[in-house]
């Protein structure tokens, strides 16, 4: 799953360790991976800055004369004092970057993944601007203010802390020598919604299909406005799918579908509807229970609401994961199922879309 996120190998150790500690070891080198990417992402417009105000001393004026303190020196010292405003680095944000910086580095095989350009440029000037870090209590962490164009330093800052958070916690309790709780870190709703929506854009894209943000405002300028923000949405031209992803056990029974997501993705896919030709829509689960093809196609429904005058596919459906309870199967061969799996659950949800939208001879050129 996080291979197919961020691009990345992951490798297990071919030592005869345990599993816990092999599975400790890549969590904790995801989580150096996904610093390393919000920290690339971050740096658009250079790292945060502050102006301050500095005062000078001397025969030269810089900035504006500050006249009073002039007419003061000018008595004792004949020299005139101006002040100016300069841009330095935000110090409590570089001392939370840095500070997790140097714990993935001792603790997170930070030293062997290889740095973008980008995120190098900005701990070159963290490190060559902050002359020491300092302390950072929860008050001046919570009371950050960005500015517009330092936003993307946002999602970075969070984690960071979160990082140096779970040190502390780790620190104090020294019995901890299995290191659990990185759920602390990682948000596994949103990872299953990053998974799914990289499987299916690289199959769709190849086709013309865009993956868009979806965040629409309904109901404008009244009190009850709402915003509505699917998971999955692809757009071609006139035609869109809205999926919703959703990191539940799924074995099928009718009292597993929580009925707030069920409604839910009715009221998107009745959104669309109003704006596009919508082709398809659902709900995409982590299967727990061993099926087959034929049986998750059953849970296709050819028509929203069941109704014949529509037009627009309801599915639910996803990737079957029954096989990783397996404790007979190595790590290898749990990888290479997973793949396998990966390419039924695209196949029948491509399979069904393009026949929907009639476009049969695009399944063939993502096969």
């Amino acid at each position: 799953m996080f291979e197919e996120i961020y691009n990345i190998k992951l490798t297990h150790s071919a030592n005869k360790i345990s599993k816990t500690n092999d599975i400790q070891y890549l969590i904790r080198k995801v989580i150096s991976f996904i610093w390393v990417q919000l920290l690339a992402n971050a740096n658009k417009h250079g790292v945060p800055k502050n102006s301050i105000s500095r005062v000078y001393q001397g025969t030269k004026i810089k900035g504006k004369i500050d006249v009073n303190k002039t007419i003061q020196s000018l008595t004792k010292s004949n020299l005139i004092t101006s002040s100016y405003k300069e841009k330095s680095i935000d110090s409590t944000i570089a001392s939370i970057i840095l500070k997790a910086y140097k714990i993935l580095k001792s603790d997170y095989g930070l030293d062997s993944i290889n740095l973008p350009d980008n995120a190098q440029d900005a701990l070159n000037d963290l490190f060559n601007e902050s002359k020491s870090l300092k302390n950072i209590s929860q008050h001046e962490y919570k009371t950050i203010v960005y500015k517009d164009i330092y936003i993307t330093f946002k999602p970075l800052v969070d984690f960071s802390w979160d990082i140096i958070q779970k040190k502390s916690i780790l620190n104090q309790d020294k019995s901890n020598t299995t290191n659990k709780g990185f759920s602390f870190f990682i948000d596994m709703a949103e990872i299953w919604e990053l998974y799914l929506k990289s499987l299916l854009k690289r199959k769709l894209q190849a086709v013309g299909w865009k993956l868009i943000d979806a965040n629409h405002r309904v109901y404008k300028n009244i009190f009850y406005e709402r915003s509505i923000i699917p998971d999955i949405v692809f757009v071609k031209d006139n035609k869109s799918v809205v999926w919703d992803a959703k990191y539940k056990r799924m074995y099928f029974f009718n009292s597993e579908i929580d009925r707030s997501d069920f409604f839910q993705i009715h009221t998107y896919a009745s959104y669309y509807s109003l704006n596009s030709r919508l082709v398809s829509t659902g709900l995409l689960y982590p299967i727990t229970l061993k099926s087959d093809n034929d049986k998750l196609l059953q849970n296709y429904s050819r028509n929203l609401f069941g109704s014949s005058t529509s037009s627009t596919e309801f599915v639910i459906d996803g990737i079957d994961i029954s096989f990783l309870s397996d404790g007979l199967l190595g790590i290898d061969e749990k990888k290479r199922i997973m793949k396998k799996k990966e390419s039924e659950f695209i196949s029948r949800i491509t399979a069904s879309l393009f026949k929907i939208s009639g476009e049969l001879e695009d399944l063939q050129e993502i096969g």
